[in-house]
């Protein structure tokens, strides 16, 4: 079974980072215990993609880092290449659709797609999830509260 992610970078993740590690870790043990063989796909973007990708590294299931484009990588993402089973590019550079074609690579390849997402219909992580349910795919959605609400509020 192939896992995409999509969810949010740093500065909509907030202090959210640890749940969010462990919701992941969780569907990834549930999935291995369901139907054996898990491998995680990651856009590799800072933020929720990376933390996909960690915990891919240290559940030992097989990784395929999805770049956009090429570019200068950080030390994270070196790590990461060098423990993936694959590692492609959608475009040689930079173009303005990088993001949006890397998003739906993921979910044409997926078998299910987690998301991690503050319920505001903006961005690449809705963008993605619409995408998704467009194509019939299996969704799980993880919500977290949206920066600068009231943390005890939901959204919808």
């Amino acid at each position: 079974m192939l896992v995409g992610i999509t969810g949010h970078r740093p500065e909509r993740l907030g202090r959210n980072w640890p749940v969010v590690e462990r919701w992941i870790a969780e569907k990834i043990d549930e999935y291995k215990s369901n139907c054996g063989e898990v491998g995680v796909i990651s856009g590799m973007a800072q933020g929720v993609d990376q933390i996909a990708a960690r915990v891919a590294i240290k559940k030992g299931v097989g990784l395929k880092c999805y770049f956009p484009f090429p570019h200068r990588m950080s030390d994270f993402e070196k790590y990461a290449i060098e423990n993936a089973e694959e590692v492609r590019y959608e475009f040689d550079k930079y173009v303005p659709q990088s993001y949006t074609i890397r998003d739906r690579r993921i979910v044409d390849d997926c078998d299910v797609l987690l998301v991690v997402w503050d319920g505001v219909k903006s961005g690449g992580a809705y963008y993605t999830y619409k995408y998704a349910l467009e194509k019939g795919k299996k969704v799980e959605v993880f919500m977290i509260p949206v920066i600068g609400a009231d943390l005890n509020r939901r959204p919808i």
